[in-house]
């Protein structure tokens, strides 16, 4: 009987990650494995969904984190190998000054995977027998799994990563804790894309023999209406937290630039997402389109997924905007894609395998102001948007079909943690 337990943050709770709902449908189809655990990590007690979901059972065990907690755990990281690793990996890698800083987030990190090392240990006591765990995000629950299955408490490890668990430059002092210690224990380490893999790779070691590529996806919905161009309109759309990385300023100074210059367009850019800039962006939306009659920005602000399907579904966006610093392959274009809506976005991450110049507009990484001007006056003068519109949709459904993806991915998976060692 193979048993394997799924880490992840908050799914099915409220909080994020409700675009694992697609894969952990799939789950319930899978063959060679008898029982599937789905443990995330923060949940809310008083909320009844501890019993199963789509065939898979749900598992609570809390993070302990009290104040006495957390300091064993720091005096138990302090004095552990793992962290001595890291500072012999500091001070052999990380070519910068702020050693200090760096040696602060490697013991906060070290005493992360210990209280996650113990919250695991309690799930499997708690449970039984675990044959395998699969960590959703490459970070802390990863580096607490591959210890244990270096103690032999677990025979396989496996291990999505996304983008902020991946990408150093996304990181304080562009420094990812721990990444190279632990580069070679997953039995499959999975990425998002090519360029993903390549940069595992290429920054951290491992062997790409244990690597692979497992793209996500979206369901391709049903289109209720035709999309109307209406001439002199411009309509465009971003969805993203309000976070430096994301370069909103960027969008914002070149609808303002573009309305500017296109004062017969009418110009209208909603946003989606909030966050800790959210209200230094309506600060500047305030004082960038003061006098400008031409132009309306509307910021949504967070929306649950329902309320965003609708929008996609309903209203008629010209394209969806990415400016962002760094990305893996972001869902939130998938997902418009599928509605047909093209994107605009940057060659950063793995954003050019699912954008290119025939479904979208793909930028530069530097995402310049000039650029993003360019491609709205190619939407306004284009006599005909469909084919670009049907490029996109047809794009998504083709290689980001989410059942296609998941039940691939998950075959795979299977596979590993059936084989002898």
């Amino acid at each position: 009987m193979k048993r394997l337990l799924i880490s992840n943050f908050f799914y099915p709770f409220p909080g994020g990650e409700q675009f694992l709902k697609a894969e952990v449908e799939c789950w319930e189809k899978c063959s060679g494995i008898d029982e599937v655990i789905l443990a995330p990590e923060i949940f809310d007690s008083n909320e009844s969904k501890t019993d199963s979901i789509k065939g898979l059972k749900v598992l609570c065990v809390p993070l302990a984190s009290g104040p006495l907690a957390k300091l064993s755990n720091l005096v138990e990281a302090l004095f552990s190998i793992l962290f001595w690793k890291e500072v012999f990996n500091i001070f052999r890698y990380e070519f910068k000054t702020k050693k200090l800083a760096l040696l602060k987030e490697a013991l906060l990190s070290c005493s992360n995977v210990i209280k996650h090392k113990k919250r695991l240990e309690a799930l499997i006591t708690k449970t039984g027998e675990i044959d395998g765990i699969y960590c959703y995000w490459s970070e802390f629950a990863f580096y607490a799994a591959s210890l244990l299955k270096r103690e032999g408490k677990v025979k396989k490890v496996f291990v999505r990563a996304h983008g902020y668990d991946l990408y150093k430059e996304r990181r304080p002092y562009n420094y990812m804790p721990l990444k190279r210690q632990f580069s070679e224990d997953a039995d499959i380490a999975f990425f998002l894309s090519s360029k993903a893999q390549q940069y595992y790779l290429l920054n951290y070691g491992g062997d790409k023999a244990t690597t692979d590529i497992a793209r996500l996806g979206v369901n391709t919905p049903h289109l209720e209406q035709e999309f109307i161009n209406i001439e002199n309109t411009l309509q465009l759309l971003s969805l993203s937290y309000c976070v430096p990385i994301k370069r909103l300023d960027k969008i914002l100074s070149a609808v303002t630039l573009y309305a500017k210059r296109s004062p017969e367009v009418k110009v209208i850019w909603q946003h989606i997402g909030s966050g800790d800039g959210f209200l230094n962006l309506q600060n500047k939306v305030q004082e960038k389109t003061l006098g400008i009659s031409n132009l309306t920005v509307e910021l949504k602000g967070a929306l649950d997924n329902t309320e965003v399907h609708n929008t996609l579904k309903l209203e008629q966006f010209d394209a969806i905007v990415n400016a962002s610093e760094s990305e893996g392959v972001p869902v939130s274009l998938m997902e418009a894609m599928s509605h047909g809506i093209p994107a605009i976005a940057p060659n950063v991450g793995g954003i050019s395998e699912l954008v290119n110049q025939s479904n979208g507009f793909l930028l530069s990484e530097y995402c310049l102001e000039e650029e993003l001007v360019n491609a709205f006056i190619a939407l306004n003068s284009d006599k005909n948007p469909n084919k670009r519109r049907l490029a996109a949709r047809n794009w998504v459904k083709t290689n980001f079909n989410a059942k296609t993806n998941h039940i691939e991915f998950i075959s795979k998976l299977s596979r590993s943690l059936n084989e002898q060692k």
